[in-house]
C-alpha cells in the first residue's frame, strides 16, 4: 500500500512538475513506467510474479479494464476472471494487439490531460490527471489480485 500511494504520489508530482513547465512529452514514458511498476508490485504483493505472456498480457488488460466503462469494462473484467479460474485466457489474445489495445485506452484516457500539459503553469491540471489515472488502476489491479489469490487459496492452486 505504502509503494503504491508512492507510485501516485511521484506520478501526480512529476505530471505536476512538468505541467507547469509546459512540458508534456517527458512525462508519458515516465508515466507509462510508473503504472507497469505499479502494477508489478501490486502482483508481487499478492504473490504472482509478472514473468511470461500470459502474465504480462494480464498487467495490460488491467489497465485497459481499468479506464473502461460499460459493457466494454464488464466483458473485460469477465475474461480476466476466467483467466483466473482456469489460468488461460478464453479468448487467446496476441501480447502485441493487447499491447495496442491498452495504449488506445491509456491515451484516450490522458490525451486531454497531455494536450493541456503543455500549456506552462495551466498544464499543471492536466498533469494531476497523471495520479488520478494512476490510483484508478491501480485500485482495479488490487482487488483482481486479491481475488485472485483468494481463488488460488481456495483451489489449493
Amino acid at each position: 500500500a505504502a509503494s503504491g500511494r508512492g507510485n501516485v504520489a511521484l506520478s501526480g508530482a512529476a505530471g505536476v512538475g512538468m505541467g507547469l513547465l509546459g512540458v508534456a512529452l517527458p512525462d508519458i514514458p515516465l508515466f507509462t513506467g510508473l503504472l507497469l511498476k505499479s502494477i508489478y508490485e501490486t502482483a508481487e504483493t499478492f504473490g504472482f510474479p509478472c514473468e511470461g505472456e500470459p502474465e504480462k498480457i494480464l498487467a495490460l488488460r488491467l489497465i485497459e479494464t481499468a479506464l473502461s466503462s460499460g459493457d466494454a469494462l464488464r466483458e473485460k473484467d469477465r475474461l480476466i476472471d476466467e483467466f483466473f479460474q482456469t489460468g488461460r485466457w478464453p479468448d487467446r489474445p496476441v501480447l502485441a494487439e493487447q499491447v495496442r489495445a491498452a495504449a488506445r485506452r491509456l491515451s484516450e484516457t490522458v490525451v486531454y490531460g497531455k494536450f493541456l500539459q503543455n500549456i506552462p503553469v495551466a498544464g499543471a491540471a492536466g498533469g494531476a490527471k497523471d495520479a488520478v489515472c494512476l490510483r484508478r488502476v491501480q485500485q482495479y489491479a488490487a482487488i483482481k489480485y486479491e481475488k485472485r489469490f483468494l481463488i488460488r487459496r481456495r483451489t489449493g492452486g
